[in-house]
């Protein structure tokens, strides 16, 4: 099974990846053509939050620093911020090293345990930013 990717509300601004188990970079770029058509198909413009579910992932590619950090540099001017979920222990310490190692990028990037935590937060996050 692949990847999954669909909008988690109705105004379209949640967009939910679910990663498999296995994947690839070649992978990852297929994805990434839809998820540009789908942020761009939106009737609104406006910030995109992404929950990441990588709670089926055993094993992440080779390269995912540099490639994180050129996949982050080079996103979509809408995405304002990536929640990831179900991070295994190895992985979330890649990470935190992202975050350490680009800082500025990593601000972007908040680790959460459950989807529904980090619907939670992104609720907070729009919230505070309609004030």
């Amino acid at each position: 099974m692949g990847f999954t990717l669909y909008w988690d509300d109705t105004l379209q601004n949640v967009l939910h990846y679910n990663f498999p188990e296995t994947w690839t970079w070649d992978d990852l770029a297929v994805m990434r053509k839809e998820v540009l058509a789908m942020i761009a198909d939106r009737a609104h413009p406006g910030p995109v939050y992404c929950i990441v579910n990588m709670s089926d992932t055993r094993i992440l590619p080779f390269g995912v620093i540099g490639r994180a950090r050129a996949g982050i540099e080079s996103r979509p001017k809408d995405v304002a911020h990536l929640y990831f979920v179900g991070m295994r222990a190895l992985h979330a310490g890649l990470i935190r090293t992202f975050q350490r190692i680009y800082p500025d990028l990593g601000r972007m990037l908040t680790l959460c345990e459950t989807v529904d935590d980090a619907r939670a937060r992104i609720r907070e996050q729009i919230s505070r930013s309609n004030l």
